[in-house]
């Protein structure tokens, strides 16, 4: 009986011994997961945030590149204007506008490729957005507590105004060249190269197209920035804001 109870109370210690150096449950077990999680959404703002940024530089890179390329053409078209005017023009005057005319159209060869390239990248940074679907960050029109944001009716006027007037740049390019191309036309019409005035045709029709568009942006940039004028006028936002 007694080995009995001996054995009864060793068993006892034992079961004691195996309970008290058992490890506790902590209820905080699951932080390190919950750590990561808001660490990988912290990571991922900060990721979409660099490629808003590296998406707004290439944009304006392609901007860039076309409004100087624009720029080298309205150039060219002016001085071929000057030489085929019917004012009288000695020998130099024609040989220095023709090497200024080839050094601006290398340039603005070289511009419209790098423009192209620009180009390139900016679709590949959308096509990347898209795969991280990342979203495009912009101003709100409002403040937290409900006030128009100004800065969003400033950035959005100037953002609205500058490309309106690269787009009427545009259009200006267009219609000189087209009007250049028709001069060609009837000048070459003459040798009766067919093949020539074909490629010259053509060339007009897709300058023609070109020039479409730049009108129907227009209309649209236009549009934009009066709507933009009314909703700043009915949240109360002065009118020196949105110039």
């Amino acid at each position: 009986m007694r080995e009995k109870i001996g054995l009864l109370a060793l068993c006892g210690l034992i079961a004691l011994s195996i309970a008290t150096t058992a490890e506790p449950v902590c209820p905080t077990q699951d932080l390190p997961a919950i750590t990561s999680s808001a660490q990988q959404d912290k990571e991922r703002e900060a990721a979409e945030r660099d490629w808003n940024e590296r998406l707004r530089q290439a944009r304006e890179r392609v901007k860039d590149l076309e409004r100087r390329a624009d720029q080298a053409e309205l150039e060219i078209v002016r001085l071929r204007n000057i030489q085929f005017s019917p004012a009288p023009q000695d020998a130099g005057t024609s040989a220095r506008i023709n090497r200024q005319v080839a050094e601006l159209s290398a340039l603005m060869r070289r511009l419209r490729a790098e423009a192209a390239v620009a180009q390139h990248e900016v679709n590949a940074l959308l096509e990347e957005g898209e795969i991280k679907q990342f979203k495009l960050l912009s101003l709100s029109p409002t403040t937290e507590t409900g006030e128009p944001n100004l800065n969003y009716y400033r950035q959005r006027f100037l953002e609205l105004d500058t490309d309106l007037r690269d787009a009427e740049a545009r259009a200006q390019v267009m219609r000189l060249r087209a009007n250049d191309l028709r001069r060609r036309i009837t000048i070459n019409s003459v040798t009766g190269d067919n093949f020539f005035i074909g490629r010259l045709r053509d060339q007009l029709q897709e300058t023609q197209q070109g020039l479409e568009l730049a009108r129907a942006r227009i209309a649209t940039l236009k549009q934009q920035l009066e709507d933009l004028h009314q909703r700043a006028h009915a949240a109360g936002v002065p009118p020196g804001i949105l110039r």
